[in-house]
């Protein structure tokens, strides 16, 4: 009947909502990881032009502090493995939100 098309309609429109909200929750994290991505290619190309050992260094220190990703954090740590990050950092069972 007529009132159980319009539930299904409203049903439908619903998911449809929620899958759209979901898109554009992913597609917010990629632009996030980008931006962090394109400073810190930045600020990397700036450590090296400058020949300075030491801003290496401290570059890393400020990228792992601006990490706000479990997978930009790892990353970071696979690079610096000579200066891991705390133990919590990569914590079993831990979660990323976006």
């Amino acid at each position: 009947t007529e009132v159980k098309a319009g539930a299904a309609g409203a049903e439908q429109l619903a998911a449809d909502i929620e899958d759209a909200m979901t898109a554009l929750q992913f597609q917010d994290a990629v632009n996030q990881q980008l931006d962090h991505a394109g400073i810190a290619l930045r600020e990397a190309r700036d450590a090296l032009e400058s020949g300075d050992d030491s801003r290496t260094g401290q570059l890393l220190g400020r990228l792992r502090a601006r990490a706000t990703m479990q997978s930009e954090r790892q990353i970071l740590n696979q690079v610096a493995v000579q200066d891991p990050a705390p133990a919590g950092d990569s914590a079993p069972g831990s979660i990323e939100l976006f």
